[in-house]
């Protein structure tokens, strides 16, 4: 795996070397983790068993007393992340949150350069999938875990393992699933009798006053082109592209912000916690999504995945903050702040009305097996923009 083994006997040692602490300062963290739910399907003895192995894990992660953890941007999602923190003070979370397609050249780069400086990374599954997995960056994620409550299917929505999304089922683990529609229309400004269908894209009323996320690179706006150029065919949605006067952003505050106050009230793959984070400010209010089916996707949204990079220099931390991040009181943490629906169904949905139902089987355009639309999509953006 990654190296745990060799590190958690040699930190064993030098524990139980060490002088024991007193009961009064165990950490916080403690307190939930022995109240969490065993697996249905554990005995006693296999409880005992993952105790004993948490217990030999968070004394490792103690003794090298820091993880490092890249995420997302924005405040909200930074705060779910950092929840771990007061979960576990003697643990320091190092915390980077920059946007995927710039935080992946960077560690590409000090790999190249031997520097192995991360241990965990939330977020989408663009780069994950198709260039750290393939390449060999990240470590299985499921041998990382021990806590039975995190690895109890019971808990998760289809099941733990529906949670992978690359085709090896091992490497990019969806936490999160929200039904995510394509288009978000400023209602404010354009009422709801109008806009109402995918096919309005062509409408030349609307020239001007659309906006995509930046569709040829592997982000949410290749993804719901994907989904929209299914919807209309190629042909018709490359015209809305060159024809409409799209404004494309990379800068996905700034395509919120234009959608909130109405300067492009027609919005394609607009990043939904940057919107929370408007609504919470007031701003927003009345941007709803355009609910067709034709215009959604399943999907664990643009920082919903969980990854443990390879040749983590804090193997042991990176398992308890995974295991944590997995947790009820993580994902609730990442409901919460991160206002993206987790899969777990101990958790109150961050949004009702995007919690995909079980058993339905919606489109997954993010599956490994599906990317090659979002790919072609790219394409199409690359041929039909300026």
């Amino acid at each position: 795996m990654w190296g745990l083994t060799a590190t958690l006997l040699g930190l064993a040692l030098l524990t139980a070397c060490a002088a024991p602490s007193a009961p009064a300062a165990a950490p916080r963290s403690e307190t939930p983790l022995a109240a969490a739910p065993a697996s249905p399907a554990a005995s006693a003895s296999a409880a005992g068993d993952w105790r004993a192995e948490w217990d030999r894990t968070l004394a490792a992660a103690k003794q090298e007393g820091r993880v490092v953890v890249s995420g997302p941007p924005g405040d909200g999602m930074r705060t779910a992340l950092t929840a771990f923190q007061s979960a576990y003070p003697d643990i320091r979370l190092e915390y980077s949150g920059s946007l995927q397609q710039e935080f992946s050249p960077r560690m590409l780069a000090e790999r190249e350069a031997g520097q192995f400086l991360w241990d965990v990374h939330i977020g989408g599954t663009g780069s994950p999938a198709t260039q750290w997995a393939p390449r060999g960056i990240l470590d299985p994620l499921k041998p990382a875990l021990i806590r039975p409550d995190v690895l109890d299917d019971s808990t998760w929505l289809n099941g733990f393992d529906w949670g992978f999304i690359d085709a090896a089922q091992q490497y990019v683990f969806a936490s999160s699933a929200n039904l995510n529609y394509s288009i978000n229309v400023n209602r404010d400004v354009i009422p709801a009798g109008e806009f109402t269908s995918v096919d309005d894209l062509l409408d030349p009323r609307y020239k001007g006053r659309i906006s995509i996320n930046e569709p040829r690179e592997f982000s949410a706006g290749a993804l719901h082109s994907a989904v929209l150029s299914a919807a209309l065919g190629a042909d018709r949605f490359r015209r809305v592209l060159a024809e409409q006067d799209v404004s494309v952003h990379r800068d996905t505050r700034q395509q919120v912000e234009l959608l909130v106050r109405g300067a492009r009230p027609i919005a394609i793959g607009a990043s939904t916690p940057i919107l929370a984070e408007f609504r919470g400010q007031g701003l927003g209010l009345n941007v709803r999504p355009l609910e067709r089916t034709e215009a959604s996707t399943l999907s664990p949204g643009n920082a919903g995945c969980a990854c443990l990079i390879n040749r983590a220099p804090h193997p042991a931390a990176a398992s308890v903050y995974l295991d944590w991040f997995l947790s009820r009181e993580g994902q609730a943490a990442w409901n919460k702040g991160g206002a993206i629906n987790s899969r777990r169904l101990d958790v109150e949905p961050a949004d009702p009305a995007t919690m995909p139902k079980p058993g339905v089987d919606y489109m997954y355009i993010e599956r490994e097996q599906n990317l090659h639309l979002r790919a072609e999509a790219m394409e199409l953006a690359k041929e039909a923009l300026p």
